[in-house]
């Protein structure tokens, strides 16, 4: 597998996974973005969200979505992952233990203070691999969500 950051030449392909991903999980109709979007967020001088592409062979079969947050306590910065994304046939333990490892490096690396990540309660990211990995299931907060109509 080979990770590579989102840019100007490949900020496409991003949209188009995520596209896949709205189609996948039977909701292309809640799929709303526009491509400008993803250009205006992903790629300005201060961008907002930033992303890894995963590739297998040089084909595109995920990607990984994450915003900067602060822990206050620490003054530090945290890497919080929005969305991680394999297409079904690599959503196996090989695959999602190394876009894991690949995370785990690149904290490590860019000195983030922790890793924090949401998953859905459906999706196939098994919770014995984050475990293994040495994910704790933070059971501080509850996530609230006001929505704008």
């Amino acid at each position: 597998m080979k990770f590579k950051t989102v840019n100007h030449s490949n900020i496409n392909t991003l949209y188009k996974l995520n596209k896949h991903l709205a189609k996948e999980e039977g909701q292309l109709s809640l799929f709303t973005a526009k491509r400008k979007k993803y250009k205006d967020y992903f790629l300005c001088n201060n961008p907002m969200v930033f992303g890894i592409l995963i590739f297998e062979k040089n084909k595109p079969i995920g990607f990984i979505i994450y915003v900067h947050k602060f822990a206050t306590y620490l003054a530090s910065k945290v890497l919080f992952i929005e969305d991680i994304y394999l297409k079904s046939n690599y959503q196996n333990e090989n695959h999602i233990n190394s876009v894991l490892q690949h995370i785990i490096k690149k904290s490590k690396k860019e000195k983030y203070a922790r890793i924090e990540l949401r998953v859905l309660k459906n999706y196939s990211l098994d919770k014995k691999l984050l475990k293994t990995n040495k994910f704790k299931k933070i059971k501080k907060w509850d996530t609230y969500r006001y929505e704008k109509k």
